[in-house]
């Protein structure tokens, strides 16, 4: 596999990841009401976006779409934090094959 593609599957897990740590928190709210605390905003940093639901009579098409944008959102940070990674893993790697 080349690097690029190499690249582009490790961006894609880490975005996957990205869409499945908020699914798993929001089922964790339903079922036990309640959530982790600070260790949720550290796991899904974009959920600060739910501050806008606080108000009285939300629409439910403003519900949907403030999860929406903020499971996207965390999907794309956690793509780059994904490829940031990659490309120090890679560096690392090439600098210390260059070194022997």
């Amino acid at each position: 596999m080349s690097w690029r593609g190499s690249f582009l599957k490790f961006a894609a897990i880490a975005g996957a990841i990205g869409v499945a740590v908020p699914l798993v928190l929001t089922f964790r709210w339903f079922v036990f009401q309640h959530s982790f605390g600070s260790v949720e905003g550290w796991l899904w940093p974009s959920s600060v976006m739910f501050m806008a639901l606080d108000a009285p009579g939300t629409a439910r098409s403003t519900v949907v779409f403030v999860y929406t944008v903020a499971i996207v959102k965390n999907a794309l940070f956690y793509g780059l934090i994904g490829a940031i990674t990659w490309l120090a893993v890679r560096t690392f790697s090439w600098f210390r094959q260059s070194s022997r």
